[in-house]
């Protein structure tokens, strides 16, 4: 279960690299796409809330969490409406686009511990082209498993409030061939 507890100050964002077998151009096409049978997108969180009045004390802590909304729930209309703005900023099959799109923490990205300088810096330099060869390497490859679709960038984050904390952390692309890259 994941629980989420009034502010995060740990706030992350993922990136989403989507192909669509049709191009996201209204609001009902994107239901049709991403949610065939949904009415509503639930929020993956349960939200608590602290309270004095509620609390009490074991060995480790002292605990008060009281469920106050259970799990918060939006129109699937309000979601569509929120992905066809990001869709209209962008043009689909953007090369670029999807290599940017890869950028963040994803299986198969080098990890800059391994372009140690023998000083004990990171040598940045063979680090992000390793990165960007690797990138190039991710884009190539998910645009040649799904041929002729449409393919869109997004990204969300946690820090833009509870509905965006949801589209990243939910699963907004289920429905459709995806990849998330956490971008922490």
């Amino acid at each position: 279960m994941k629980i989420r507890n009034g502010f995060v100050s740990n706030s992350s964002s993922s990136s989403f690299v989507v192909a669509s077998p049709k191009k996201l151009k209204t609001i009902e096409v994107i239901k049709e796409v991403l949610f065939p049978t949904e009415e509503t997108f639930v929020d993956p969180y349960e939200h608590y809330s602290f309270s004095p009045e509620h609390a009490h004390h074991s060995e480790s802590c002292i605990c008060g969490a009281v469920l106050v909304r259970g799990h918060e729930s939006w129109p699937i209309s309000e979601i569509c409406d929120i992905i066809l703005n990001e869709v209209k900023e962008q043009k689909p099959n953007n090369k670029k686009a999807i290599i940017d799109g890869f950028s963040g923490w994803y299986e198969g990205i080098p990890d800059y511990d391994n372009f140690e300088l023998p000083t004990g810096e990171t040598d940045w330099v063979s680090y992000h082209k390793s990165e960007l060869k690797c990138r190039k390497r991710l884009a190539e490859k998910f645009i040649k498993d799904n041929p002729n679709s449409y393919i869109y960038v997004f990204e969300f984050s946690d820090n833009d409030g509870s509905l965006y904390q949801s589209l990243e952390h939910g699963n907004t692309f289920y429905n459709v061939p995806h990849v998330k890259i956490s971008r922490h």
